[in-house]
């Protein structure tokens, strides 16, 4: 579990793009730590986005509806916050120039939840091929002046839940495709996600995920801690997963789907930025350049009792410390 940071300077003033692998976060906590960021680096609060993928395995920052046990959640906040800090303070001190480019492509890896029960007639998640879908793969790059990647910020609206109520602490498909975007280029740059708008966007192949789901929603029934399977759902969700034991050979066809997913995503996000190093070679001429820097070090924030084995995007911080933008 990561966070990752690109930060921005063009000598007049600084932005900074910030992706944590998490739930959510609530508004309370952008608000404590843009505070410290612009006391500290002199970053103002319009200039800074701070994602959440949205993985439905971690906890919640803040707390939310997923409070991890014992009341853990306030040093897990502090510690994710500290973490931002310190990549961003890594980050300024290693600037150097680059340059900025944006290239879209399409990805069919997702596809609209929302239909109808036939039994119920009742909303239900399913695969809706009728309703609408935006498959856009939207991918800011960051080269250094002779072309070598730095960083990509992707965009792309697909809910991060394939190991959702799996009892294991993942960054999911969005996780795997940056870590495996990493892999391609060496580790010599790092990949940032920022979710779209996926309010009704499943991953594609999500079935490995409702088997388990449906155990894990079999179980609380089967003990009355809830009457109904939205209950039932909610119940799990927030007392993460409950501790009842899954078949393990389920629990690895979840986490092989994401692999799978998130290499196919990724390579749709890499395909976007060699498309933009063609056209850039072909068509651009920089001339004279005013130079912005950009800097990205990732902090891990995952210890080592909360991952499991390649459930886990990335157990070390093995990416590269600094990274640098021109325009």
């Amino acid at each position: 579990m990561d966070v990752l940071v690109i930060v921005l300077d063009n000598g007049l003033s600084k932005a900074a793009l910030i992706t944590v692998d998490a739930g959510m976060m609530p508004t309370s906590f952008f608000t404590r730590v843009t505070i410290k960021i612009r006391s500290q680096f002199g970053i103002s609060r319009e200039n800074i986005l701070i994602s959440a993928t949205h993985s439905h395995s971690p906890p919640f920052i803040g707390g939310g509806l997923r409070p991890v046990a014992n009341g853990a959640i306030d040093p897990y906040t502090e510690s994710v916050e500290n973490k931002i800090m310190t990549a961003i303070a890594q980050s300024v001190q290693q600037l150097i120039p680059a340059t900025i480019g944006y290239h879209t492509g399409i990805s069919f890896i997702k596809m609209n939840r929302d239909v109808i029960d036939p039994d119920t007639r009742l909303w239900t998640q399913g695969l809706n091929y009728d309703c609408n879908s935006d498959k856009t793969v939207a991918v800011l790059t960051i080269s250094s002046l002779t072309g070598e990647p730095i960083a990509v910020y992707i965009n792309y609206a697909m809910y991060a839940n394939e190991m959702f109520l799996s009892g294991v602490i993942s960054a999911d498909t969005q996780g795997v495709t940056c870590e495996y975007i990493e892999k391609y280029y060496r580790h010599k740059m790092i990949a940032l996600w920022c979710s779209g708008a996926a309010g009704d966007q499943n991953p594609m192949y999500s079935q490995p995920m409702f088997d388990v789901n449906q155990v894990q929603i079999n179980a609380v029934l089967a003990k009355h801690k809830a009457k109904e399977t939205n209950e039932a759902i909610f119940f799990l969700f927030a007392d993460g997963a409950a501790g009842i034991k899954v078949d393990p050979d389920m629990l690895q066809s979840q986490s092989d789907m994401i692999s799978s997913t998130g290499q196919f995503f990724g390579w749709a996000s890499i395909e976007g930025y060699e498309i933009y190093k063609i056209e850039i070679n072909r068509a651009y001429d920089p001339g004279p350049s005013r130079y912005y820097q950009l800097s990205g070090p990732h902090e891990n924030h995952c210890g080592p009792q909360s991952c499991s084995g390649n459930l886990c995007r990335r157990r070390s911080s093995s990416s590269p410390t600094w990274y640098a933008d021109a325009e």
